[in-house]
Order: C-alpha cells, then structure tokens, then sequence
C-alpha cells in the first residue's frame, strides 16, 4: 500500500508501525506468531503459520495460486 502522511518524519514511521501491526495478510489463514522487525526506516512482519490449499478430488487446486495476486495484471 502506498499511501502519503503529512507531519514529521517521526510521526510517518510511527504511522507505518501502526499500519504494519494492524495488516492482516491472506495467508497463512491461521497464525502461530508475529513478529515485526525494523531496520532503519521500515519494518518486516514474520507471520509463522500453516498454509492451506483446497483441493479437489484429483489434487488440482480449486483456486488457483495466481488468483487475485496485485503484481499479474
């Protein structure tokens, strides 16, 4: 998400911690542990937890991986 915050530079980073705590990813559907990292002026959040894929009687997924990805227009 990219998105313009007005104020100090620290008012934006403490903006983007908020932002990055909050986010809830698609995958995995359930989490074991967070963990938000930093380094310099941005974060990386760790989410362990177990993947889930529906699939039907002939092991084809039903949804496939590509559905709904933002980077494949």
């Amino acid at each position: 998400m990219v998105a313009h915050v007005g104020g100090s530079r620290a008012e934006a980073l403490a903006e983007l911690e908020r932002r990055a705590r909050a986010y809830v990813p698609a995958h995995p559907f359930h989490h074991d542990r967070r963990r938000l990292l930093r380094d310099g002026d941005g974060f990386l959040l760790v989410v362990d937890g177990a993947w889930r894929s529906q699939r039907d009687e002939d092991g084809v997924p039903v949804v496939p991986a590509w559905l709904g990805r933002p980077d494949l227009h």
